[in-house]
């Protein structure tokens, strides 16, 4: 029979009962998603009984011991109903044998004996240890995951940075998630980064380009083997995986050169997908808000001049020198993802008509244009003062991530000994004006 709908009255007339609990639990699974190609979803977001427990977070003890916490919630295990209203601990066996292993604690459905209960199992020794294989088999036993737990070998207590939480939640309001393909060759873990990857059909991998600007995909939620779909998050509250301590809530994280592993950082221009809502001690999971499209604040710095008085040189024929190192430069913290656009607007003089003042702007002591620059202003036009607006485009890809270095550049180019001015001030001829010089992304 293909196609069904239940419940309806009496036991006859069309999709009519009787109904078996096996009904039930199936409606229940299906409804929620729990079965089927996510077997590992089951806790309820927002189940916890306190804030911020979103149901069934497993916690180090407090002091830290041997205890692990499972704090309240509820969830459907295969679309049984469980539910838990004290917090549970759970004691982590002793590890001698010289190697970590991961135990995982997992909500075993039993059906033989008609329970849901909390079980920690304890993994295999190794010197790279992985997770547990889950026993899934309907009408017999059914486990999902809650946390796995990273034990080191001679272990006495454990801290929150051995605990990974594996909730693939059935019900996800406070975030957008979508299903994709690993294909990065590895397992990804919760909190892991992804961009996609345009080698298969709806797949996704791992990336070290650092701050990576177009091309992310999302953050990994439970473990997926590679070759396998798994769900990954978009938006809303959820952890990030970083390679380093997050000093500061409410830092920027941006892709790192760690394949999988974001790393904090303070550059407003940089790229981001979340923003930290803790502080950690270390390398690993933060808890964030992750907005994989949150809007991006173009680096922007401007100079306007008032000084006492001009800016004049004479510059060798065809010899680049800044037209003033310190009052003209700007140091702007560049994401690296986008062009830059200079402008220098300002008044110019020649000290004769018949030689040509060229224009030229440089990235980090280098100029940028060659030759005779990017513009040439006739001698005529600047004798006696003409209003000059110089712009360029620095492109994309000759910036990387961090801060540089932007100067505007002038030279003679049809002799020397000819001196150049730019207004500045209250200077010559009493000509109290202002230059301004600007640099930003174009986002």
């Amino acid at each position: 029979m293909g196609e069904r709908s239940i419940p309806w009255e009496g036991q006859v007339t069309g999709d009519a009962g009787a109904y078996s609990d096996q009904n039930w639990q199936d409606i229940f699974a299906r409804a929620m998603a729990t079965a089927g190609s996510h077997p590992n979803r089951g806790p309820t977001l927002l189940s916890g009984s306190t804030v911020p427990n979103n149901g069934l977070v497993v916690e180090a003890d407090s002091p830290v011991s041997a205890d692990i916490i499972c704090k309240t919630g509820s969830a459907l295990v295969q679309g049984i109903f469980y539910d838990s209203s004290a917090d549970e601990a759970h004691t982590v066996g002793a590890n001698v044998s010289g190697n970590p292993r991961i135990d995982t604690l997992v909500l075993r459905a039993d059906y033989s004996a008609q329970t849901v209960r909390q079980v920690l199992r304890a993994g295999t020794p190794a010197g790279s240890p992985v997770p547990v294989t889950l026993t899934q088999t309907v009408g017999v036993t059914w486990e999902i995951p809650l946390a796995d737990i990273l034990v080191a070998s001679g272990f006495v207590t454990l801290a929150q940075s051995t605990i990974t939480p594996r909730h693939e939640w059935a019900n996800a309001p406070d975030g957008t998630y979508f299903t994709a393909l690993n294909n990065s060759g590895a397992t990804l873990e919760t909190g892991q980064i992804v961009i996609w990857d345009t080698s298969a059909d709806r797949a996704v991998t791992r990336t070290t380009t650092v701050s990576l600007a177009d091309g992310l995909a999302g953050v990994c939620v439970g473990s997926v083997a590679d070759g396998q779909y798994g769900l990954f998050q978009t938006k809303g509250i959820g952890f990030i995986e970083t390679n380093g301590a997050v000093s500061t809530r409410g830092e920027k994280m941006a892709t790192s050169s760690s394949a999988g592993l974001a790393a904090p950082l303070t550059a407003t221009s940089t790229p981001s997908f979340g923003r930290s809502l803790e502080t950690t001690a270390g390398a690993g999971l933060c808890l964030c808000m992750i907005e994989l499209d949150a809007p991006r604040i173009p680096a922007f710095t401007e100079i306007t001049l008032n000084l006492g008085g001009d800016i004049s040189s004479t510059p060798t024929q065809d010899v680049w020198e800044d037209i003033d190192g310190t009052e003209l430069t700007i140091d702007l913290d560049c994401s690296g993802a986008y062009p830059v656009e200079l402008v220098l607007m300002g008044t110019f003089l020649s000290a004769a008509n018949t030689r040509d003042m060229a224009l030229d702007f440089s990235l980090d002591g280098t100029d940028q244009f060659g030759d005779d620059g990017l513009s040439v202003a006739d001698g005529t036009h600047i004798v006696p003062a003409g209003i000059i607006t110089h712009r360029a485009i620095i492109p994309a890809s000759d910036i990387t991530p961090g801060t540089h270095t932007f100067r505007p550049r002038w030279t003679i180019v049809n002799a020397s000994g000819v001196a150049l001015t730019l207004y500045a001030g209250a200077g010559t001829a009493d000509r109290d004006v202002h230059p301004q010089f600007s640099a930003q992304e174009l986002v």
